[in-house]
C-alpha cells in the first residue's frame, strides 16, 4: 500500500514541477528577445541580458529536469522496478529543499519504500533473472 502511494505522490509532484516550468519557459525565452530589442544593440546591455537569460534557462532546466526524474521515479515504483525505488529516493533528496510538501514526501519515499514495506527480491523481475543463471 505505501508503495503505491508513493509512486503517485512522485507522478503529481513531478507534474506539479514540470506544469510551472512549461510557463517559465514561455515567459523567459519572450524575456530574451525584449531584452535584445530594448538594447538596440548596445554591446553591455546586449551581454548582461544574454547572461541574464542564460542564467535563468539554467534553473528552469534543472526543475524540469528534477519534474521530469520524478515522474519517471513514480512510474518505476508504481511497475514495480528496483531502480524506481532507487531514482524515487535519490530525487528525495532534492526534495528535502522544498519545504513543506517536499520534504514531507522524501521522509514519507524513505518511510514507505525502505521501512514499511520493504519488498522482497523475488518481487523484482530483474532479480529474479539475474539469480537464475
Amino acid at each position: 500500500m505505501h508503495r503505491k502511494i508513493v509512486g503517485i505522490l512522485h507522478l503529481v509532484m513531478g507534474a506539479f514541477t514540470l506544469v510551472p516550468v512549461l510557463g517559465l519557459m514561455l515567459l523567459f525565452g519572450g524575456l530574451g528577445a525584449v531584452i535584445a530589442h530594448a538594447t538596440d544593440g548596445h554591446p553591455g546591455a546586449t551581454f548582461l541580458g544574454i547572461g541574464l537569460a542564460t542564467l535563468l534557462f539554467v534553473l528552469v532546466a534543472s526543475a524540469a529536469f528534477s519534474g521530469l526524474l520524478s515522474v519517471v521515479a513514480g512510474a518505476g515504483v508504481l511497475l514495480g522496478r528496483k531502480w524506481g525505488d532507487v531514482v524515487a529516493t535519490a530525487i528525495s533528496v532534492i526534495y528535502l529543499f522544498y519545504f513543506p510538501f517536499g520534504t514531507a514526501l522524501a521522509a514519507y519515499t524513505v518511510y514507505g519504500l525502505w521501512f514499511a514495506e520493504p519488498a522482497p527480491l523475488r518481487a523484482y523481475p530483474e532479480a529474479e533473472a539475474a539469480s537464475v543463471r
